[in-house]
């Protein structure tokens, strides 16, 4: 495995080996601590450049939890039992900013399920609301929308927009995404790199059938320069929905998303892509305690986002994907900050 890294300029640097086609394969596949090992070894190279030791803080407010997809593994679910679902007021998610900036946080992510009540021109009024109040880096992640709101929500001030991609494989993501074309999603992508907002993205691991070939895929994917954020979510159907009674069934399983396998995986990413962000949030914290234990950053993750979605919401969607770790008051981001420092890392609510 010798040879240089290509960044993101596309200049070669000697600070870790490159990882090709086959070499992601391998790596995925092998059952080997030492390969393993190997690779956090590479990691803990680029942790040694100045400023690596940094990692990102964002505030996340989910605005609605209604949702007119069918994704398999979602809580959001249209079949969702209403009383789960919520909408935020504006008054209510201007409250929600005020904790997030009290607590100096810089960055807030904006999502919600697919929700036709979330117009563009409501977000547009909030984003210029939350900008003026508190000069935030605001991203959003509201689902596949057209680039006139893209356009609009730009131009008000956003600077990211999410849109997750779940797999590289348009059969896989037809099963867990049963109500969505593969081909509105590659058309809203191509959108959202023409839009001019920064781009943030996300992949699931351990999914029913997902194999090593489409996992390594969806990494490989990551090395477009345009994606500069990313998470990899581990794969947590709520019990009683259709994606958790696929997962059941032992011969639909072959990657699993044990932390080995996570670590690996976002290990993998990082020798990819040295500069691009790798965001952890509550799926991360539920199955792997990533806010007690630093064995994704150590990986390579570089992001924490902490939810600030009203308390009295919070119980209503434990189980949908791209949601922030628990902030109680400020103690969750004390501890997290704790935590990091064993690793040598610092959490940064600003630069």
């Amino acid at each position: 495995m010798k040879g240089a890294l290509v960044t993101e300029t596309g200049r070669a640097t000697d600070i870790s080996p490159l990882l090709n086609r086959g070499e992601v394969f391998y790596s995925l596949k092998s059952r080997k601590p030492s390969d393993r090992e190997d690779l956090l070894a590479r990691v803990a190279l680029l942790r040694s450049r100045p400023g690596s030791d940094r990692v990102q803080a964002f505030a996340l407010i989910t605005l609605s939890s209604f949702c007119v997809r069918d994704c398999v593994y979602c809580g959001f679910r249209s079949d969702s039992p209403l009383e789960n679902m919520y909408r935020l007021t504006r008054s209510e998610i201007m409250a929600a900013a005020d904790r997030a900036a009290a607590q100096g946080f810089r960055r807030l992510i904006l999502r919600s399920g697919c929700d036709p009540s979330i117009t563009p021109e409501a977000v547009t009024e909030i984003i210029r609301d939350l900008a003026a109040a508190h000069g935030f880096e605001i991203g959003l992640s509201l689902g596949e929308r057209p680039a006139e709101a893209l356009d609009a929500w730009r131009r008000a001030g956003a600077s990211w927009y999410w849109l997750f991609r779940d797999t590289s494989d348009p059969s896989l993501y037809r099963r867990v995404r049963p109500s969505m074309r593969w081909a509105d999603r590659a058309r809203a992508w191509d959108e959202l790199k023409k839009s001019g907002l920064r781009i943030g993205t996300g992949m699931l691991l351990g999914m029913p059938n997902q194999s090593h070939e489409s996992l390594m895929d969806d990494l490989l994917l990551y090395a477009d320069p345009a994606i500069g954020a990313a998470c990899i979510e581990p794969y947590l159907p709520p019990p009683d929905s259709p994606g958790y009674q696929l997962l059941s069934r032992p011969e639909n399983l072959i990657v699993s998303a044990e932390l080995p396998v996570m670590e690996k995986t976002v290990a993998i990413l990082r020798l990819l892509r040295p500069d691009v962000i790798i965001a952890l949030g509550a799926s991360h914290a539920r199955a792997y305690r990533a806010l007690e234990n630093p064995a994704l950053f150590a990986a390579g993750a570089n992001a924490l986002i902490f939810d600030f979605t009203p308390t009295d919401y919070l119980s209503l969607r434990v189980f949908a994907p791209f949601l922030g770790a628990p902030a109680d008051q400020d103690r969750a981001t004390r501890e997290a900050a704790a935590m990091l420092a064993t690793a040598g890392l610092r959490l940064s609510h600003k630069d």
